[in-house]
């Protein structure tokens, strides 16, 4: 059922940190794709000088997915919007990204 009306939550920005001192880095993206919701579009990125790869995806909302490898640790930057149209928040997700530093 389509509908005009507002679903769901607003615009949200959400870090999530993963123990990984098993797997290599696309290992552990194969193994949790389910979690990462990767739609099979990736370009390459450095967060705070660790490269991973980022993508965009739709469902209830639009989002955008980073995720880098850090030592042991997975970082999972995730952008959720509530339209794709919304350029802000997208805007401000690249900034939040430019502003990691593992140091």
């Amino acid at each position: 059922m389509q509908s005009d009306l507002h679903r769901g939550a607003p615009p949200s920005f959400i870090i999530s940190i993963f123990d990984n001192s098993e797997l290599e880095f696309y290992e552990w993206l194969a193994a949790n794709t389910l979690l990462t919701n990767d739609q099979g579009t990736q370009e390459t990125i450095m967060v705070g000088r660790a490269s991973g790869v980022m993508y965009a995806w739709e469902g209830m909302f639009s989002g955008e997915t980073a995720v880098v490898q850090n030592g042991d640790y997975i970082y999972m930057f995730e952008g959720l919007y509530n339209t794709d149209t919304d350029e802000a928040r997208g805007q401000d997700f690249k900034d939040l990204l430019q502003s990691v530093s593992f140091d």
